[in-house]
């Protein structure tokens, strides 16, 4: 089960914040000599209630969160989701998320990208398409089905200092708020030590690339 943080995000709802979570909805009680008398949840029965059947089978289902609002397509339609539960999506939105203007015209759209773009080296109007398409894709991660292969790119430059971080970073940030980055081993030897690497032995930052964007589907049971 997840918890819908406040300032954005999501973070699994662990049993022992499930214990006062739940009295925000509910008065726990126990029978004592005849009569009931309130209590708080044990941590024990907190795991028992997360993983019991009949309480999440009442729970939607979630294949996905968004750290802020993502257009979706509903049949032929475009349609930017809403804040909290998309049930047609089966979608989770940040409710606080960050919020940014809409019904901006193509020229107005156009304008703030070449101007943000404007100091880049870009060595051929193609290279240039490049970063913009990886905006667009990752920002439209939602309208891609969930069998497709998702388009990836890949920031070269002929030297240090060209802004290869920061056009990977226009195509995150706006989107999921921070810059999963890592190194990948250059060897097929290195990449099979560095697989063989316990979880915290392992590069944090290379590993959460692996799942963040577009997160596995999961009922929303534990998730």
């Amino acid at each position: 089960m997840i918890e819908d943080l406040p300032k954005g995000g999501f973070q699994l709802l662990r049993p022992y914040k499930f214990v006062s979570w739940i009295e925000q909805w509910v008065t726990c009680n126990r029978l004592k000599s005849g009569e009931l008398v309130a209590r708080s949840l044990s941590v024990s029965d907190a795991f028992k209630v997360l993983n019991a059947p009949q309480f999440t089978s009442a729970l939607p289902p979630v294949d996905r969160f968004n750290p802020i609002r993502l257009p979706v397509l509903q049949g032929e339609t475009l349609t930017l989701l809403p804040s909290g539960y998309h049930a047609p999506s089966r979608t989770f939105t940040a409710r606080n998320s960050t919020r940014y203007e809409l019904g901006w015209t193509k020229e107005k759209s156009v304008e703030f990208i070449n101007n943000l773009l404007r100091e880049f080296p870009f060595a051929t109007p193609s290279a240039k398409a490049g970063v913009v398409a990886a905006m667009a894709t990752v920002f439209c991660l939602g309208m891609l089905s969930p069998t497709c292969a998702v388009p990836a790119f890949v920031y070269t430059a002929n030297d240090a200092g060209c802004g290869k971080g920061l056009c990977a970073m226009l195509a995150t940030v706006p989107v999921f708020g921070f810059l999963p980055t890592g190194i990948h081993p250059s060897t097929g030897r290195n990449l099979r030590r560095f697989f063989s690497l316990r979880p915290k032995q392992a590069s944090k930052s290379y590993l959460s690339t692996t799942w963040t964007g577009r997160l596995p589907v999961h009922r929303w049971s534990p998730f």
